[in-house]
């Protein structure tokens, strides 16, 4: 994993101050007679002490408490990590262009009568800001306020007779114009799919659910694979 340094110059603009003026003086009164001054150098020592546990502000590039010394690195996948050994290793929560993938390759067995049936997403292909909890399957979260994309893939089982929605809902309800797609059985009975995609302003929290439904002859009907994909456009 690759990383680079970055600057923070409105958050660091005090600490940085303080260090200028910390050397300036030190500058003034390391020698006594073209000799290190032993009182200036502890004097240093303590500074630098100081401006090493600097709490680093809150907020984009800091944690939401502690303190962490050295300089910030950022990685390709969105970590924020300190050169020093004090705090813990810090994360990008919901930053723009961060998202997840996760899927289902196994079958899904769902009830005619056009019961809703929440989809199942037991696998994580990827996830940068904790969209997916595996012990929530069916669901997606958005971590921060902002405008989302996603969406939502399901390959049933072949039939010919009835038909199959996919839908999506936010905290348990329809998005306006968003709520559902149906898709009739074709003819020929080769295994049907379906996609649905949204843009939407989701709140920090918000729960996004995928789900089908359908009425074939068939009870169960299995879904064979489905997938279901989010993304952070923008704050």
């Amino acid at each position: 994993m690759t990383s680079q340094r970055i600057h923070v110059p409105k958050d660091f603009e005090d600490l940085t101050v303080q260090i200028n003026r910390a050397f300036e003086n030190i500058h003034s009164t390391i020698t006594v007679g073209g000799q290190p001054s032993s009182a200036a150098i502890a004097t240093l020592q303590k500074q630098i002490a100081a401006l090493s546990t600097t709490p680093i502000p809150t907020g984009v590039g800091g944690p939401s408490s502690g303190t962490q010394s050295g300089l910030i690195t950022v990685a390709t996948d969105g970590t924020l990590t300190g050169d020093g050994t004090t705090g813990a290793p810090l994360s990008v929560v919901g930053t723009k262009g961060s998202g997840a993938y996760v899927y289902n390759n196994s079958t899904q067995n769902i009830a005619n009568g056009f019961t809703v049936v929440p989809l199942q997403f037991p696998t994580m292909q990827y996830d940068d800001s904790g969209y997916w909890n595996p012990a929530s399957n069916t669901q997606l979260v958005a971590p921060i306020a902002g405008l989302y994309a996603f969406g939502a893939f399901v390959h049933w089982t072949g039939l010919t007779a009835g038909q199959r929605q996919l839908g999506v809902l936010i905290n348990g309800a329809a998005p306006p114009g968003q709520d559902h797609i149906n898709a009739s059985a074709p003819a020929d009975p080769n295994d049907p799919a379906m996609s649905h995609n949204v843009q939407y302003r989701l709140a920090a929290g918000d729960v996004v659910t995928w789900f089908v439904a359908q009425d074939t002859t068939t009870n169960p009907l299995t879904t064979l694979k489905v997938a279901a994909w989010i993304a952070l456009l923008g704050v």
